[in-house]
């Protein structure tokens, strides 16, 4: 009961708060009802749906023998599936680059929401999400982890019985940024660049399907690095959501 009055009197802040502060879109600033983008942006962006492949979720322009795209028939990826909102553009960008570089996690909420429908389909098939982690030298100077704060919205208010645990998983080598490089220079880049936290997190690992998640995917060399540090610590399976990824 008291749950549930607690609920109540949420609901109704909110609706206060949508009136004296109206929301506005965070891409180009005009004002929304409720939280989330305006007509003009939404229809900017590109959503990934079917079909796509089977593993790293690759926009196809028609389904394929067993759903899977060349580069996944040729190397299958050590992720049991990845899947991906939206296909990293000009429009996505306006969203994810301030999230990433300009203290604007009030983006989290919205592109969270953007995300739930994905996110609870893996949820339901996955035991603890976890964030990609940022080198301690990246989040001193950036002062948070934006694939967390997708991760820490995704679980909290969409999540229903699956574990957040950015704790288990560390970066433990300070890689360059990877912008222009090549797919086999980022596979380098992120080689042996991750590290289960602490001896006692592999026990609370082992078995469990674990659900990556991250705002960008370009190649998967990080994705893919993560899933190998994970899966060699006793992780039953990884898979993986993004918010967008380059097609």
């Amino acid at each position: 009961m008291l749950a549930t009055h607690t609920l109540n009197w949420q609901k109704i802040f909110a609706r206060f708060f949508n009136l004296v502060l109206p929301q506005a879109c965070p891409i180009c600033q005009s004002f929304v009802t409720g939280a989330g983008l305006c007509s003009n942006c939404w229809h900017d962006l590109r959503p990934i749906a079917e079909p796509c492949c089977a593993a790293c979720g690759r926009p196809l322009v028609y389904a394929m023998l067993d759903s899977l795209c060349a580069p996944c028939l040729i190397k299958p990826l050590p992720l049991l599936r990845i899947r991906a909102g939206y296909c990293y553009d000009a429009a996505s960008r306006q969203l994810i680059l301030p999230f990433k570089h300009a203290d604007r996690i009030d983006i989290a909420p919205v592109m969270a929401a953007m995300l739930a429908p994905i996110f609870k389909q893996l949820a339901h098939k996955a035991d603890i999400a976890i964030p990609v982690p940022l080198h301690a030298r990246r989040y001193i100077k950036r002062r948070y982890n934006q694939s967390a704060e997708l991760a820490r919205w995704l679980c909290q208010h969409h999540g229903g019985r699956i574990e957040f645990a950015p704790q288990y998983l560390l970066r433990t080598k300070a890689t360059p940024s990877m912008a222009g490089m090549t797919k086999f220079r980022r596979e380098q880049n992120v080689r042996r660049a991750f590290a289960i936290a602490h001896p006692e997190a592999k026990a609370c690992l082992a078995g469990k399907n674990i659900l990556l998640i991250d705002d960008v995917m370009t190649t998967g060399a990080t994705l893919t690095s993560c899933a190998r540090t994970l899966l060699k610590a006793g992780a039953g399976s990884v898979s993986a959501l993004v918010f967008a990824r380059v097609v």
